[in-house]
């Protein structure tokens, strides 16, 4: 393997025996309508599944904007194409516009890339672009440098160079052990399609329906898939006339099918959310009638052929949420077929969707055939975190919201983790911005604190070009687009790089950069471990303000447990952080500069970390053998999230340990079929059960497997269309007070009730002495479940000394007292 700079190495053993998790169960309070006891019965070991890891997730990625790399060629700078930079797009001095790097250039840099330590390349839409769009001036109009406008889907844009040149990439770049994915588009094309009557705003299908050809009215919906779809017309079937604004554009686009006009929407300019989200033209662009069949099959004859043509390991799709999910559920699967048709069986099909918030994401991996998102909120979450603006909760409530994306094909590890990206800019500028005017020293450890999250959190890792040289930008988009070679753009220019005494004005291909040595050190660390690249990922530990956070991370082959621990504060700080390995030393294999701790008998770990300092620890020893499975419960919980009202599968089990459990469901008294498999607590899927009509019997089942064969299960009922507990047969009959999770516990625990019917509710604590330290809860109440996180403190937010401490549920006539352990 050839490497541009040796990063750091260590002697780590890469062999481990066992490890667990510990997590805590969400915040969230839930309306439970059915709660099942537990049961093993016949055929419950059959189900057992593991939770899915897909092969191209244990990778990383490095991410490039081809234009912004090398100019390996001048000679293809302007893409072949005469005038000036409004016709041809080069025009080096402004930040939207080509700068003439190209794909030998890239070729060239391979052997920095490879020194990263990065498994695969994503590079930006290669295909050829139209070269301007805009008004007809210069500060008016931007180039395609990006990618994103294409109008040739077979044809590498010229300024990159050739077809012939990418597969010379592409072989290179794989025979060095570093896969090639592409950016792609299928929502839209470049802008050559306009409107009679100019570029108009959007027009919604109720006050302007299609019209087929004859001009009867109809709904597209009605239509999607198989069949026959309704005749169109240009000049009677849309909302706008489309029309060709300059001579010779009839013809522009390639494949010819693409030129077809009554194969786009027409329905004017795109809307934030809603209808016009998907029908819309997103930023002026010719937005394709994705519902017809002819637009269905095309996309998938293009993208087919690229993969046939290039090789490429990979795709990530932009504008996912743009597009109606029926279209996706045709072409994901066609394009992974071919594929593996192609000898690529674990083909990446990345997507991409403007959400942040997991609620709404997710829906684009449980309710489409979409295998894989660019997580957009833990890039926001961690900036807010390294930014120093809150504390570690921001990324305990991120990660205990990924049993959303759990279903029977894909979990959040299939995530792509990333800390920049083109809306919300580089992780630099967002540093800069939260801390102005810090030392460079500061912004380089919070960087790297950045950087190490990414690593080392569940999901495949991605590094934007130019992070590891410092690059700090002043935004998202063109500003986030510098360029590697010396740029000409002032506003690139004038820059203050992290942790480097050179400016964009100068070649930043910089081995020896810090930020760049660490990163490799990160991700070589990374690759020795199984646990920290396809562990389970668990939170541990986290508080409201600057300090610690930590989570754990176990591989089910590996049984090793790693706890890694992050301190967004300036100044140092300790904490005992809770593991399932107990009387274990544990070695520090990242950055190794902290001497070997040692957990207590109960698993505690006492951990300290300089300011804005990290590490990942490894367990030496095994945890001890389960002697059987944990007993197990089940309830289900009308959740509801902010892009539906999916069903919570929820089970608990009644000790914390490292466990796996299956979720399968049986639809009015048939077979049962998994739904999802979980590897941490709380363990849950969400299930939609809008698929089925009101009164349908839904029978979930939960399975927990030890890891050291032992198995239970436990059972629950759920009658759809019920409104509230009394409606279903099997709902709780009685107020439940539930342990507490962890127990013992430091900083925080999860105290959790159930009530049958809505009512006051009360939670407290009291010390031993029975003196009242904490009114955690104390107001009317609906019927379900109810979780409340206690962080230790009394009522005037003091620590409380370690000891045992008890709390109280009372509700009308009925109270519970439940034991606890607070240890420090």
């Amino acid at each position: 393997m050839r490497m541009a700079a040796e990063p750091r190495r260590r002697a780590t053993a890469a062999a481990g025996l066992a490890a667990a998790l510990f997590a805590a169960l969400s915040i969230m309070p839930l309306p439970t309508f059915a709660e099942g006891a537990r049961t093993i019965e016949p055929g419950d070991l059959d189900l057992i599944t593991p939770p899915v890891r897909n092969g191209y997730s244990q990778g990383s990625l490095y991410f490039v904007v081809i234009d912004r790399i090398a100019n390996g060629d001048p000679a293809n700078d302007q893409g072949g194409i005469a005038g000036g930079p409004l016709s041809h797009g080069l025009e080096p001095t402004r930040a939207a516009y080509y700068h003439g790097g190209d794909l030998a250039g890239l070729e060239s840099k391979l052997d920095y890339i490879e020194g990263l330590g990065v498994t695969a390349i994503c590079v930006g839409p290669p295909l050829a672009n139209k070269p301007v769009q805009g008004d007809g001036t210069l500060d008016g109009s931007s180039a395609g440098y990006h990618g994103e406008w294409p109008v040739n889907f077979g044809q590498i844009d010229p300024h990159f160079g050739s077809n012939t040149e990418m597969v010379d990439f592409i072989v290179a770049a794989q025979a060095i052990g570093l896969k090639v994915y592409f950016d792609i588009v299928v929502n839209h094309t470049a802008d050559i399609i306009d409107y009679s009557g100019g570029d108009l705003g959007y027009r919604d299908k109720a006050a302007f329906p299609y019209r087929d050809a004859a001009g009867t009215v109809f709904d597209d919906r009605d239509y999607i898939g198989p069949g026959t779809f309704p005749a169109l017309a240009v000049d009677v079937s849309f909302p706008y006339l489309p029309t060709f604004g300059l001579p010779g554009q009839e013809s522009a686009k390639s494949p010819a099918w693409l030129n077809n006009r009554t194969l786009y929407h027409n329905r004017g300019a795109s809307t934030p959310a809603g209808e016009g989200a998907l029908y819309g033209d997103l930023d002026g662009c010719d937005d394709l009638f994705t519902e017809h069949p002819d637009a269905v099959a095309g996309m998938v004859a293009i993208y087919q052929g690229l993969i046939t043509a290039f090789g490429i390991d990979g795709v990530r799709i932009l504008d996912v949420d743009h597009v109606n999910d029926e279209f996706w559920a045709a072409f994901v699967p066609a394009i992974r077929a071919h594929a593996a048709s192609q000898g690529k069986p674990d083909f990446a099909v990345i997507g991409e969707v403007s959400a942040a918030d997991p609620g709404t994401a997710s829906r684009f991996m449980t309710s489409t055939a979409m295998p894989a998102l660019a997580d957009r909120g833990f890039a926001a979450a961690v900036r807010q975190f390294v930014g120093g603006t809150g504390g570690g909760e921001v990324l305990r409530d991120l990660f205990l919201a990924d049993d959303l994306y759990t279903d029977a094909n894909g979990n959040a590890h299939d995530l792509i983790t990333l800390v920049s990206d083109d809306d919300l800019g580089r992780v630099g500028w967002g540093i800069d911005q939260a801390r102005p005017g810090a030392p460079d020293s500061e912004r380089y450890a919070r960087a790297r604190l950045a950087h190490a999250l990414r690593i080392f959190s569940r999901g495949t890792p991605l590094l934007t070009y130019g992070d590891e040289q410092g690059f700090v930008g002043d935004g998202g988009g063109a500003d986030a687009h510098q360029d590697m070679f010396p740029s000409q753009v002032a506003s690139y220019n004038d820059d203050v790089l992290i942790a480097s005494g050179s400016t964009t004005a100068d070649d930043n291909f910089d081995a020896t950069h810090p930020l760049y040595q660490v990163i490799a050190d990160m991700n070589w660390i990374r690759s020795q471990f199984p646990g920290l690249r396809s562990g389970a990922h668990a939170h541990c530990a986290s508080d409201a303000a600057p300090g610690l956070y930590a989570f754990s991370r176990i591989d089910r082959g590996e049984r090793v447990e790693y706890v890694v621990v992050a301190n967004n504060a300036t100044g140092p700080a300790g904490a005992t952080v809770p593991t399932v390995s107990p009387s274990t030393a544990f070695v520090d294999v990242y950055p190794g500069t902290s001497p070997t701790i040692v957990s207590d008998s109960g698993g505690q770990l006492g951990v300290s970390l300089a300011g804005l300092g990290f590490a990942v620890y490894r367990a030496q020893s095994p945890i001890p053998a389960s002697p059987g499975a944990p007993g197990i419960t089940i309830s289900v919980t009308t959740a509801g999230t902010s892009a539906d009202d999916r069903l919570e599968v929820l089970a608990d089990l009644d000790r914390t340990m490292f466990a796996e459990v299956t979720f399968a469901v049986s639809v009015g008294g048939g077979p049962f079929t998994v739904i999802g498999a979980d590897d941490a607590a709380p363990y849950r899927v969400y299930y939609d059960a809008n698929v089925h009509p009101a009164g349908t019997s839904l029978s979930f089942k939960a399975i927990v497997d030890d890891r050291n064969g032992h198995a239970d299960g436990a059972s629950v009922t759920f009658v759809t269309g019920a409104t509230s507990a009394a409606d279903q047969a099997s709902g709780p009959a009685r107020v439940v007070l539930h342990p507490a999770v962890p127990n013992p516990f430091n900083p925080e625990t999860v105290l959790s009730f159930s009530l049958p019917v809505p009512g006051h509710a009360r939670l407290r604590v009291f010390d031993v002495r029975g003196h009242l330290v904490r009114t955690l809860l104390d107001e009317p109440s609906r019927a379900g479940r109810h979780s409340v996180v206690w962080n230790g403190r009394d009522d005037q937010a003091r620590p409380l000394a370690s000891g045992v401490y008890f709390y109280r549920i009372e509700t009308g006539t009925f109270a519970a007292t439940e034991r606890m352990v607070l240890l420090k």
